[in-house]
């Protein structure tokens, strides 16, 4: 599941725990495998939305990684979309999010 993949409008980034129940509720069940990114909106005059580092963005991550350990506690997300150089920060902020909320990591 690539939940920054749903998010079309500013609202929806601005209440992101609301939208990503949605979205989980609605794809969760069938989505074995998930994507963990975070999402930073661009100044400019037409609104656009970019990747950022996990735990550096809008989103309220922490409803996403819960909701992704209540429905697939023995499955996976993998971060991406990353310069090499960028990996160990996003990992490091995804473990902090996990530990905050206290979800196991396996």
């Amino acid at each position: 599941m690539d939940y920054v993949n749903h998010f079309q409008a500013l609202h929806q980034v601005y209440d992101s725990a609301a939208r990503l129940n949605h979205i989980f509720d609605l794809m969760g069940p069938i989505s074995p495998v998930g994507h963990c990114k975070d999402i930073r909106v661009r100044d400019g005059f037409v609104t656009h939305f970019d990747e950022e580092l996990p735990g550096e963005g809008e989103l309220e991550l922490t409803t996403a990684l819960r909701r992704w350990h209540e429905m697939h506690p023995d499955e996976y997300m993998m971060l991406e979309h990353l310069p090499d150089e960028r990996f160990p920060q996003a990992s490091e902020n995804v473990h902090r999010l996990l530990r905050e909320a206290g979800i196991p990591v396996y």
